[in-house]
């Protein structure tokens, strides 16, 4: 291995564990992203990140740089198994430097007609089509991830730093299949044992620590309340889920944090604990959990409180927040409706076919208005809504087949109403929300 690299960011010990394959099942594949894991680890550390300062946010150091090659070679071996040596029959990782033949010019045109815009003058060589792909849909991918999640500095595709990384790796990648793919991916199916088993006689190491997980090490996380607070929440979830497995006993326990996590980062643009109030995640439970959830009949709000009570309480314990009284309050305001308006929606949807709704031939003359409606009164002649973004009244709402499903004044009506003259009726319902989500749906 001294041979190979001055310096080994992941030894093949390591690789093989980590990459969840026994010794015989490897592949020339596999044997060409552990070498190219190496390299890219070489390359970071040793021409890239040198000139960086120490403070420089998106600086790594070597144990950092070891799990950013993983991942990238991780997400690479993919995307190479799945599309060069999978459904596109170009192969261009082992003969990157050839032209394309008469019969592979017509497959390229196709790819560039789909992928590139249209236009047939992209993609005009292996490398342009393998750069293209490979810093699409694995390495921005890769580094927007590694950085967000696992270091806690938020960045984006746009970001500068992001793109001359990205064109560092890249370039990195090509030169390095250029000169190892002839050979290593000629058949990148065929096995790899007797490669790797040479490296693994040669190493006499042994591997009580993987390096591969988060960047934080444990004990400083119990140690220092504040690491555990800047930690990816996806992180948190991991060693939550380790250390009470018994409350992970149903897929929808696992999809009920991932949700959590989505939110934060979508809704609150955050992705650790520091980065929100509880206040702030009430729209995650009126808002977020109800559009989710509502076709998936493993859902249920009991299950929902004996998720994230034990959660909240896991975080406190680390942080000194008060997550777990704060949504002990909540429920205790609100979990009846949002029990009764998530039963309500289901039940409107199983009284309504959104087919007719779609094909009723009342709809060219009444032209139904799709909005969010606040029922504000109830009158002989029928429901008050009020539009809550264009602030109009409609009166005399029919609710129809609606009006046995438990919706009552105070809930907001995400639906389609048809107006006629002085009245109108309720045609589709989307969704039922609880009154406090209002200021979440502004």
């Amino acid at each position: 291995m001294a041979e190979r690299f001055k310096n080994i960011y992941i030894t093949a010990r390591e690789f093989i564990n980590n990459w969840e394959k026994e010794v015989y099942e490897l592949t020339q594949l596999d044997y060409f992203i552990y070498l190219l894991i190496n390299e890219i680890g070489a390359a970071l550390e040793n021409d890239y990140m040198a000139g960086r300062p120490a403070e420089n946010a998106m600086r790594l150091d070597k144990q950092e740089i070891a799990s950013l090659a993983f991942a990238l070679g991780d997400s690479l071996y993919t995307f190479l198994d799945k599309n060069c040596f999978g459904a596109c029959s170009l192969g261009c990782p082992n003969k990157l430097s050839k032209p394309f033949t008469q019969k592979e010019e017509a497959i390229r045109a196709g790819i560039a007609m789909r992928e590139f815009d249209g236009n047939p003058m992209h993609c005009r060589s292996r490398e342009e089509c393998l750069f293209h792909d490979v810093m699409s849909y694995v390495i921005v991918d890769v580094l927007i991830d590694f950085y967000n999640y696992e270091l806690v500095v938020e960045v984006d595709e746009n970001d500068p730093e992001i793109s001359k990384l990205a064109l560092f790796i890249m370039d990195s990648i090509l030169a390095f299949t250029h000169k190892n793919g002839p050979l290593l991916l000629k058949m990148p199916g065929d096995p790899a044992m007797d490669d790797f088993n040479e490296i693994l006689s040669d190493d006499t190491s042994e591997w009580d620590e993987d390096i591969l997980e988060n960047v934080f090490d444990d004990d400083d996380m119990e140690e220092e309340s504040w690491k555990f607070a800047n930690l990816a929440v996806t992180s948190i979830i991991k060693t939550f889920q380790e250390d009470r497995p018994g409350i992970f006993t149903t897929a929808l326990t696992q999809k009920l944090l991932l949700s959590f996590s989505e939110y934060l980062e979508d809704y609150l643009s955050t992705n650790h604990v520091d980065g929100f109030e509880f206040s702030e995640l009430t729209g995650f439970f009126q808002i977020e959990l109800p559009q989710a959830f509502i076709l998936d009949d493993e859902f249920s709000w009991e299950q929902v409180v004996a998720v994230f009570t034990p959660f909240f309480e896991y975080i406190d314990a680390e942080t000194g927040k008060q997550l777990k009284s704060e949504f002990k309050a909540f429920c205790d305001r609100e979990l009846a409706d949002l029990q009764r308006v998530f039963s309500a929606t289901r039940l409107a949807q199983q009284k309504f076919s959104f087919l007719d709704f779609m094909l009723d031939p009342h709809n060219d003359a009444f032209k139904p208005v799709e909005g969010y409606y606040e029922i504000v009164d109830v009158e002989p002649g029928g429901f008050t809504f009020s539009d809550i973004h264009l602030n109009q009244l409609y009166r005399g709402i029919d609710l129809g087949e609606a009006a046995t499903v438990g919706i009552k004044p105070g809930d907001i009506v995400h639906g389609h109403l048809a107006i006629q003259d002085d009245h109108g009726w309720l045609k589709y319902v989307e969704q039922v929300y609880v009154p406090a989500s209002k200021f979440f749906l502004y």
